[in-house]
């Protein structure tokens, strides 16, 4: 996993405005300073980002200070767009808390809400503001603190995009996501079938599990067909788990192993495809049920873009 932030390193926080691009290999803990292309290398905003041992795919995002856009309006926009690129265009990049070294304005509260934050407060109670404040590695004393908003706890992906799948055993289905980082966020009954809605931190694709009832599992179907038209596989977008494909796809083994006592049905191994300028890396296994799952890493983009394989006809 690779992340890239415009931003200046926090002990430096003369040197101008440059890209910086992190290896999660290679840190576990980075505090990084914005700074304005042509405010001379002022600061407006910094962020601390810290890898979670024990979830590879999780970058934590905590500590975030924001410059009054008051003073340097440039600043703000620029503060705000970091928060932005850690809450939104990285799926691996979770937020934790933010610091607001100003009072919170109409448009302020607008724009965290819309990230996924909430008012947490406005003066800081019970001390939990200085906490967060240390825990920041931010200079406390610089400016004082007037309001602390926490992102909420990612229980719901960002949209209602999910996929829904008939399963016979719901149970059994459930260990299996389970191995993907799904867990059940709700669970109900639908026509009186037993239904779960499931969601995983590193990716804001849902999926909902509706166990088909004895009855109808008893009568004849019609046996699946690759050829069929209709719905052919389900593909997740592994990217955000930060390593290569045959990597994840042994990470998953050995947990079906160590949880389950068996190995997942490969039906593809991981191997390279090109779909027009993006190469990936491809794999398939078996869910339950035989149900086909793709799992697909974007290793790059080529530098040109190619022409299409087909046109339509007018």
């Amino acid at each position: 996993m690779r992340v890239r932030i415009d931003a200046a390193p926090l002990s430096s926080p003369s040197l101008p405005h440059r890209s910086l691009t992190l290896d999660s290999a290679a840190w576990a803990t980075c505090m990084l300073l914005l700074a304005t292309p042509d405010g001379g290398g002022a600061p407006v905003g910094s962020l601390q980002l810290q890898r979670d041992p024990a979830a590879p795919f999780a970058v934590h995002a905590s500590g975030l200070r924001l410059a009054s856009p008051a003073d340097s309006p440039e600043g703000g926009d620029a503060a705000r767009q970091l928060l932005w690129h850690a809450a939104r265009e990285h799926p691996d990049l979770r937020c934790g808390s933010a610091l607001l070294a100003r009072p919170v304005t109409p448009s302020d509260e607008g724009v965290l809400r819309g990230l996924g934050f909430e008012l947490a407060g406005g003066d800081v109670a019970e001390g939990s503001g200085e906490d967060v404040a240390q825990g920041s590695g931010a200079n406390a004393s610089a400016s004082p603190l007037m309001a602390l908003v926490a992102r909420r706890d990612p229980a719901e992906p960002s949209g209602f995009s999910h996929a829904t799948l008939r399963v016979s055993c719901i149970r059994q289905s459930l260990a299996f996501w389970s191995l993907l980082h799904y867990e059940p966020r709700r669970r109900f009954t639908t026509n009186g079938a037993r239904a779960a809605w499931l969601c995983a931190p590193w990716t804001p694709l849902s999926i909902e599990l509706v166990e088909v009832p004895p009855a109808v599992l008893q009568r004849p179907a019609r046996p699946p067909s690759d050829a069929a038209p209709g719905p052919a596989h389900l593909c997740l977008d592994v990217t955000a788990l930060g390593v290569s494909l045959p990597d994840t796809l042994a990470s998953l083994q050995h947990r079906s192993a160590s949880r389950f006592g068996r190995p997942l049905r490969v039906v593809s191994p991981p191997h390279q495809q090109m779909m027009g300028d993006l190469v990936a890396e491809v794999a398939i296994v078996r869910a339950p049920d035989g149900f086909p799952l793709r799992l697909t890493r974007r290793a790059c983009t080529l530098a040109q873009s190619l022409a299409p394989d087909w046109e339509l006809e007018e």
